[in-house]
C-alpha cells in the first residue's frame, strides 16, 4: 500500500502550514491560539481519516479477471489479448498490468480505466512472440484507489493461460 497523490499533497499543505506558524513569532507576528490548535485538529483528522481509508482499502477484494489469449501465435507477429474485469458493486479508478512472459513483446501496458459502478469492462494490449515454444501466463497486477482516495495498493490476481508459438508460415 502507498499514499496517493492525495494524501501527499494534503501532508504537504499541513507541513507548509506548520512552517508558517512556526515562523510567525519570530518575525514579530505570532499566531494566535487558536490556530496552532485549529492546525493539531487538521493534522488529526487526517490521520484518522487516512488511518480509516487505509483499513478499509485492506479489506476491498480484488477485482475479478479473466483473459482471452489466442490458442497459437506465429512467430514476429502482433496479436491481441483481452483482459475483462467483472463488474464490482462500486466504481473507481484502476490500473491493470498483465504479466507477461520474458518471450513475448507488448505494447498498451499497463493501463488506467474507471469501469462505472455495476458495470464490467473491456480492455486489450499487444504481443509479439520472439522465440517458439510454449508461453505461459501466471498473474495480473490491480493497483486499487482506496475508497477515500488516500491509499494505493496492489493486488495480484492468479491467472493462469497458455499459448503456443509457431513459425511463421
Amino acid at each position: 500500500m502507498k499514499p496517493s497523490r492525495l494524501l501527499i499533497a494534503l501532508l504537504a499543505g499541513l507541513l507548509l502550514a506548520a512552517v508558517a506558524l512556526g515562523a510567525a513569532a519570530p518575525l514579530g507576528h505570532p499566531a494566535p491560539d487558536w490556530l496552532h490548535g485549529l492546525w493539531r485538529g487538521a493534522l488529526l483528522g487526517l490521520g484518522l481519516l487516512a488511518l480509516l481509508d487505509a483499513l478499509w482499502l485492506r479489506r476491498l477484494p480484488a477485482p475479478a479477471l479473466v483473459r482471452e489469449l489466442p490458442g497459437h501465435l506465429a512467430l514476429d507477429r502482433w496479436g491481441e489479448v483481452l483482459l475483462r474485469v467483472a463488474p464490482a458493486a462500486r466504481g473507481g479508478w484502476l490500473e491493470l498490468y498483465d504479466h507477461v512472459p520474458a518471450e513475448l513483446e507488448y505494447q498498451g501496458l499497463p493501463q488506467r480505466l474507471r469501469p462505472p459502478a455495476g458495470q464490467g469492462v473491456e480492455l486489450s494490449y499487444r504481443i509479439r512472440p520472439r522465440q517458439r515454444g510454449d508461453s505461459a501466463f501466471a498473474r495480473c497486477e490491480v493497483g486499487l484507489p482506496s475508497p477515500l482516495g488516500l491509499w494505493q495498493a496492489r493486488r495480484y490476481v492468479e491467472l493462469p493461460g497458455n499459448t503456443r508459438i509457431y513459425p511463421d508460415f
